[in-house]
């Protein structure tokens, strides 16, 4: 997951890169039919007569300012310099072993504590429960979506996601002979 997360980011940071280049090369080589791509688009914001030909005048005066305008406001494209590929390509590895670790404690401690070995399989499930609510529930930092609703929809997508792994398993198992 972690070399897909980083192969994504660069990708995407690749394709804008590509298309900025574009866009540089279209205002060098047909300056008055971007110019004029310019006025079409914030024609389209309400903008009109003198202040529409200031604003282009202004856009187009400063080639980066111009390229920037075109990649947002022409193709919807903007990078995110504050987050490496790298970076998140880390993040998702340390999520991945910190959630994916979480099912695994109750089969652990069923080595230890009598109670987890009688009910690994519970346990476990309680203890994975907890954890997709919890990181829903962690969202709100991010989405600003009520803690308790995040917890909850993470709960259940993720409780469906497993029951259906199950099943799948299930049904492996019961057709084929195959143990997953």
């Amino acid at each position: 997951m972690a070399v897909e997360d980083y192969l994504s980011e660069k990708s995407e940071r690749d394709y804008i890169e590509s298309e900025r280049k574009r866009e540089l090369w279209e205002v060098e080589n047909f300056p008055e039919a971007e110019r004029k791509e310019i006025e079409e688009i914030y024609q389209e914001k309400g903008i009109k007569s003198e202040k529409l030909n200031q604003l282009v005048d202004i856009i187009t005066s400063n080639k980066k300012l111009w390229i920037e305008t075109m990649m947002k406001d022409e193709l919807g494209l903007m990078v995110d310099n504050d987050i490496s590929p790298l970076k998140s390509a880390v993040v998702t590895f340390l999520s991945f072993v910190l959630a994916g670790f979480m099912p695994l404690i109750a089969y652990v401690f069923a080595s230890f504590v009598s109670v987890f070995k009688e009910h690994s399989f519970l346990s476990a499930s309680i203890i994975t429960g907890l954890t997709l609510f919890i990181v829903g529930a962690l969202r709100q930092f991010v989405t600003d979506v009520k803690w308790y609703l995040g917890g909850l929809e993470m709960l259940l997508v993720g409780g469906l996601s497993a029951t259906v792994a199950f099943l799948v398993g299930f049904i492996l198992r019961t057709i084929f002979g195959i143990v997953v």
